[in-house]
């Protein structure tokens, strides 16, 4: 039987290592029967109490673990975000040891760092540069005033 929290949300199960154990034997041990494939996971989900999908989350983990199913398995997973951590670690060490950049040649540099790449998506696109030159009218269209006009009264 799944254990029930004395405190928190009650909605939320924890399963012990064990109950999950079992479970995914008593999946595999159907599966393994000749003639039943289909509604193994529901079965014994209804039978334990448990969740449907958790227990379906178990025996594919499970099958991951095992290398039955190609995916990345648990310890791999453990071993990604050890890594990562480690990872972080040695950059923010090498952020403090790093001499302080001024600020200023990191804002000189950001313009040309936004034109190059402007100039490189207008090449891949090629586009034709900008006009500099303003088109338009230059006397203000009819009916259209330019707020300087007063009234005769």
């Amino acid at each position: 039987m799944p254990r029930t929290p004395l405190w928190g949300n009650l909605t939320t199960r924890r399963y012990s290592p064990d109950e999950k154990a079992a479970a995914v034997r008593m999946v595999r041990t159907l599966r393994a029967e000749p003639g039943i494939e289909h509604g193994t996971v529901q079965r014994v989900a209804i039978q334990l109490g448990y969740g449907t999908e958790s227990v379906r989350s178990w025996v594919r983990q499970v099958d991951i673990d095992e290398g039955h199913v190609p995916e990345v398995s648990t310890s791999d997973v453990a071993r990604m975000k050890a890594l990562e951590q480690e990872i972080r670690e040695l950059k923010s060490q090498r952020v403090l040891k790093r001499p302080p950049v001024s600020l200023g040649a990191e804002l000189d540099r950001q313009p040309q760092e936004v034109a190059a790449f402007i100039d490189a998506d207008r090449d891949e696109r090629r586009l034709d540069p900008p006009d500099t030159g303003r088109q338009g009218p230059t006397q203000p269209t009819a009916g259209i005033g330019t707020g300087r006009e007063r009234s005769a009264a």
